[in-house]
């Protein structure tokens, strides 16, 4: 029997093992002012350690790509930890996160440094893309489904891509 709490509990175990506590970036680190829902977004999380950030801070869809490589680096694990707990009522906010989590192509430049984590965190967010890929199957099928018929429901693209990109960076040899 599937048992979605069971993989919850474990993507949130791996996420607060690998992602130590640190000081959250500076307000320059932080800043965009592309658009003012780009200043809006980030003002949602800046200045915040990441024990201080709430469901209520990622409420209404604001979009982790407007984060600038360091405020996406240091939110990540909690935006992830939310996300494991009120997939519902974070609404696309997951969505979003699983985007920002799955490359199109070759990784190079300031989305490469956007996507370098250690192994055990690239463990941690296989663990959350792992979840999301399951309770989608779960949630897309009919209660009482057997297990082989709910894993054999296929995976949404940029979830299958992000699963194979990390899934990459978990078994690569250190350099």
């Amino acid at each position: 029997m599937i048992d979605l709490e069971r993989l919850r509990r474990n993507a949130e175990e791996a996420i607060a093992r690998a992602f130590p506590p640190t000081d959250p970036p500076s307000p320059a680190e932080m800043k965009n002012d592309h658009c003012p829902e780009c200043r809006e977004s980030v003002a949602r999380l800046s200045g915040k350690a990441v024990h201080e950030v709430e469901l209520k801070d990622l409420l209404g869809n604001p979009h982790p790509a407007v984060l600038t490589t360091a405020g996406f680096r240091y939110y990540l694990p909690v935006m992830m930890s939310l996300a494991l707990r009120y997939p519902r009522e974070l609404d696309c906010f997951p969505d979003s996160v699983i985007g920002e989590l799955s490359p199109k192509g070759v990784v190079v430049g300031a989305a490469s440094d956007r996507l370098t984590f250690t192994r055990p965190q690239a463990g941690a967010i296989l663990a959350f893309l792992r979840f999301y890929e399951i309770l989608r199957k779960v949630e897309s099928c009919e209660p009482g489904w057997p297990d082989d018929a709910i894993l054999a429901v296929p995976t949404d693209r940029p979830l299958e891509r992000a699963l194979r990109f990390w899934s990459g960076r978990v078994s690569e040899d250190p350099a």
